[in-house]
């Protein structure tokens, strides 16, 4: 008996004695028996349809992503042949920087600067073996923004001009900065720049 597959790239054949094929990727193909004419009878064959169906998976859409100290993060995992019922739990290899929020939808938070990986699992079941993925998390400080002055108070000369330091943190070059005064008859901003 030969076998032979209308699909090598879907359906092989492994082995003609053992009668034994092996699926390759997700589709179909038509596996036909050969038995060669003979004395006693004309060319036999048989066909069986070969349906290869997907090997149940999970991954991360991105292995690497970042979140800001404070702040959420949903992730997102690709399934593969998995039942609608199949549940998926995540777990951080450091849950002091980043940690589980929400396992459905895969919700993580930032905690401190650092990294930790979350870990995807879904249980085994009778289709398939327990199925993990892994994502990296690089969890970045809160930037701060602010403007102080150098000095909380000051006093000026009635008549006289004063120029006040400000100190900026994180502000880029260029982002103007409006004075104001909260008693315009005692304090009058002459420039703002």
């Amino acid at each position: 008996v030969t076998l032979t597959s209308s699909a090598e790239g879907t359906v092989t054949v492994v082995d003609n004695d053992a009668m034994t094929i092996e699926g390759i990727a997700a589709g179909e193909a038509m596996i036909t028996a050969t038995v060669a004419k003979n004395a006693n009878h004309d060319v036999l064959t048989a066909t069986c349809k070969v349906t290869v169906t997907p090997k149940p998976a999970i991954a991360f859409k991105s292995a690497t992503v970042s979140v800001v100290a404070g702040k959420q993060l949903t992730l997102e995992l690709q399934k593969t042949a998995l039942e609608a019922n199949e549940t998926v739990t995540l777990t951080s290899s450091a849950v002091g920087i980043v940690k589980i929020v929400d396992n459905k939808p895969m919700t993580v938070e930032g905690v401190t600067a650092g990294e930790a990986t979350i870990t995807a699992t879904v249980a085994k079941n009778a289709k398939h073996e327990a199925l993990t993925a892994t994502c990296k998390v690089v969890v970045t400080e809160k930037t701060v923004y602010a403007i102080a002055f150098k000095s909380a108070e000051v006093s000026v000369e009635k008549g006289k001009k004063l120029t006040l330091e400000l100190q900026k943190t994180n502000l880029e070059d260029g982002e103007k900065v409006t004075l104001t005064s909260s008693a315009e008859g005692t304090v009058t901003v002459v420039d703002n720049d």
